[in-house]
This record gives C-alpha cells, structure tokens and sequence, in this order.
C-alpha cells in the first residue's frame, strides 16, 4: 500500500482518489477551497468520462442530477427564435442516446465526493507550500508550515496548479490563451425560456441561460477580450457589465439579477500544453497537466478518464516510473488532438461578425436534418477510450 498525496479535490482528484483507494493505496486529497465549489457551467456528459462514471457505479446518482435540457436556442436580439436543434436529434447522430447527459459540473463533483468520502481523508483549506522530493519519496510542507511524506504525488489541481508552479514551472510557459474569458454564476429564475438552452450571439460574446429548477438560472457568459489574468471576485460583476454594455435581447435583465453578493467564476479561456506531465514521484492530470477548455466539451470526461488510467498504469506496471510513462502514451495523442479541434472551433464557438452568427445558425438549423447531423457529428469527439472489458 502506497501513500499518495492528491492536490486538488475536483473532478480529477476525487476520481483518482476513488481508484487508488479501490487498489489498497491510501490517498489523501487536499483542496485549497474551504468547501466543494458551487460555481460551475453546464457540461455534456458523455465518452470516456460516462464509462468510467459507470465504473465506479456513479450513473444512477448522475442521472438524478441530470439536467432535462431539450435543446439550444438562439434567439436574436428581438427573442425571436433565429436557430434551434433539437438534443435528442443532435444525439442519434452522434449514437450516443444511451449514454449522454447534461450535467451542471458542480454536480458532478458532488457526486464523485459523495463516493470517497467515507473511505478517502479529504482535507479543505489545504494546499502545498513547498515540496521537497527524493529518490525514494515526496516531502510536502502543507498549510500551517506541517510536512508529511508520501510515496507519490499526484498534482489534480486545475489550469492554475500549485503543483505544477512548484515543480515544473511557470503557468505561462505552458499556457496557451485562446482569446476569451469566461464567467458563470446562479441567479434568480426570472426570465422565461422553458427547458432549452439558450444562447444569445452578439460578435466577440455570447451569453447562456438555462432554468436549473422552479427557483434558479445558470448563467453562463464568454466574450473575447485580452488576458486580463486573474479578476477579484468584488470586481468581476463589474467587468462583466462593462463587457456586457449595449447587449440586447434579455442580457441587460441577466446582469441585474446578479446581486453584489452573488459568487462569479471568472476565468480565461486557456489551454494547458506540457512536453511531460511527470517529474520524479510527481505527475498532473486534469486540467492541470492538459486543459483542453470548456471550448472542447471535453474537459470534465478527460479528467476523469486521465485519473483512470493512472491509477490503472500504477496497478498493471512494475514501478511507478513505468507507470507514469504508460498513462501519458496512453493519453497524450488523445488530448493533443482534442486540443487541436478546440482551437480551430472557438471563432465558431464564439462567432466574430454578424455574418459568422448568420452562418452558425444555418448550421444549426441543417443540424435538425438527418443527413447533415450525421455530418455535423462527425466533427466531435464523443468515443470512449475505454474498452467494453472491464480490463482493458
């Protein structure tokens, strides 16, 4: 049995502690947020991330949490209806209507919480201070200046890791800015629109609402815009109203069910591309070794998946160096690929001219013909890497 120290306690941390416990390991997952994150977007659940989800038995708590999403919406600056497709059509498409669903991602982290919990020590207002690594071990100073060792470390802590800061270098010689931000939070459920999603264009922004229940909205805005780093969460309602100034449609009402209080996940548009994702008794998954974007859709399933193969490569291999090695071959044609696709999709993700709106919608609407969906689908990635054996 290893003791193995996991930074960060999100989607990849949680999962990768799920089955390193399962190995007999001990993992210890520290997270520098004093609770779970409430803040999140909506996410298309499905691929890698579904069958791993289904491995560790999570679907049915998944499926409860699910959201009833019919469609996206794209109304013009009048509300009228400019484009719609419907889900279950875009679905078929893809052969994809047994295992797909709309998760919000805090969700989705509840659940894999909720699973490790009892069997894994799960450590809030923790983070690393220093790290200190040796051939035959990793020394961590934690918060409060305590230091504890482990067999390994497992970095799992987002597109602005400490671990990676820490021990391979500055975010900015791996970060690669698309060119938009992005920003989401939960307000009162004031505005009509049913269960579509809805997606308002305007050139260089977008803005998304959803109704998550009788009493609560997600909104969900991205816009095109320099790096402005990071935005303190008292300033962050305040840049979204001036990014936000002139929109039309139902934004204005959007920006004012915001309340001076309300919590913004604010965050750039980035893509995190390493030469190695492992340094010593040190490695990364998730966001932290390979951000893909919410731009990919893929974000949430790689996680999970990296996690997995991980802690898979630790089981099967003779030694942890060799494991490393296996997990990153395993996966790095994968994500780099992904991460192709996501750059050459986000001027259409985000379209920049009244005429790049026009065109998406027409896309749109071809998207409800059978044909053209089929067509269509074939530009996302939804195929598992996991094979159909349990062993694979």
């Amino acid at each position: 049995m290893s003791k193995i120290l996991i930074s960060g306690g999100g989607i990849a941390g949680l999962t990768c502690a799920y089955w390193l416990h399962r190995q007999g390991h001990q993992p210890i997952v520290i997270e520098k947020a004093k609770q779970l994150r409430k803040e999140g977007y909506l996410i298309d659940f499905v691929g890698t991330g579904w069958d791993v989800a289904n491995r560790m038995n999570l679907v049915p708590q998944l499926e409860q949490k699910a959201l009833p999403v019919s469609g996206v919406r794209y109304p013009n600056s009048q509300g009228e209806t400019a484009a719609r497709f419907d889900l279950d059509t875009l679905k078929k498409a893809l052969n994809i209507t047994d295992k797909f669903m709309t998760l919000n991602r805090a969700d989705l982290e509840e659940v894999l919480y909720d699973a490790v919990k009892n069997d894994v020590e799960v450590r809030f207002d923790c983070s690393i201070e220093h790290i200190n690594q040796t051939a035959k071990a990793v020394t961590a100073t934690l918060t409060g200046g305590q230091q504890e060792t482990f067999e390994l470390l497992v970095g799992a802590d987002g597109i602005h890791s400490n671990t990676r800061e820490l021990v391979f270098g500055n975010e900015a010689e791996f970060a690669a800015y698309l060119g938009y931000q992005v920003a989401t939070c939960i307000i009162p459920a004031g505005i009509a629109i049913g269960d579509d999603l809805v997606t308002y264009n305007e050139p260089d922004r977008q803005a998304n609402l959803y109704r998550v229940d009788d009493d609560e909205m997600l909104a969900f805005f991205i816009y095109k815009a320099a790096d402005a780093g990071h935005v303190p969460q008292a300033k962050r309602k305040t840049r979204l109203q001036a990014k936000f100034a002139g929109a039309e449609w139902r934004v204005p009402e959007m920006l004012a069910l915001i309340a001076d209080d309300t919590p913004i996940f604010m965050d750039t548009v980035t893509q995190i591309m390493m030469p190695t994702w492992h340094n010593g008794r040190i490695v990364l998954i998730g966001d932290a070794a390979y951000c893909l974007t919410l731009i990919s859709g893929q974000g949430a399933s790689m996680a999970m998946g990296g996690a997995y193969f991980l802690a898979q490569a630790l089981q099967q291999s003779p030694d942890y160096q060799t494991a490393f090695l296996q997990y990153e071959n395993r996966l790095r044609p994968t994500i780099e690929e992904t991460q192709e696709k996501a750059r050459r999709f986000a001027p259409r993700f985000v379209p920049g001219s009244q005429f790049q709106i026009w065109l998406n919608n027409m896309i749109v609407k071809l998207s409800n013909i059978s044909f053209f969906s089929r067509i269509i689908g074939k530009q996302f990635n939804t195929k598992s890497l996991l094979k159909t054996a349990e062993n694979d």
